[in-house]
């Protein structure tokens, strides 16, 4: 989640911990992504986030994906990973790797899995 917070003196922010810390992706709140559709401001702030991670050189996952429109705008916008119920609700570990089998078999075809995020990687992330 990118969190903007205010620390009025001590020379730290948000955005700074993302130039600063180690880190190869970035995640996306869901609050953003499931108002897009109806809220240009989140909209934008989609947008935003996924090119300034991109030029960051991280990896960007999008959470909160529930519906198709989510699915398009988010893979229009750049997003690496997609992660929501439009895929799957949360699994118990023990069934996560049959359920990353079926996904990977199923394709496009029965699950709504639109290409290249039909790999183990972004099935999970």
């Amino acid at each position: 989640m990118l969190a903007l917070q205010r620390h009025t003196g001590t020379g730290f922010s948000s955005l700074g911990y993302l130039r600063d810390l180690p880190v190869q992706a970035l995640k996306l709140d869901k609050s953003f992504v499931m108002n897009a559709e109806a809220r240009p401001d989140d909209r934008i702030i989609v947008e935003s986030t996924v090119q300034m991670a991109h030029a960051l050189k991280l990896e960007v996952v999008a959470e909160g994906v529930e519906n198709e429109w989510a699915v398009k705008f988010l893979k229009g916008a750049g997003y690496d990973y997609l992660q929501g119920y439009h895929y799957s609700a949360a699994l118990p570990a023990a069934k996560c790797f049959d359920w990353v089998q079926n996904f990977n078999r199923a394709g496009d075809s029965s699950m709504p899995s639109p290409q290249p995020y039909s790999s183990v990687e972004s099935a999970i992330a």
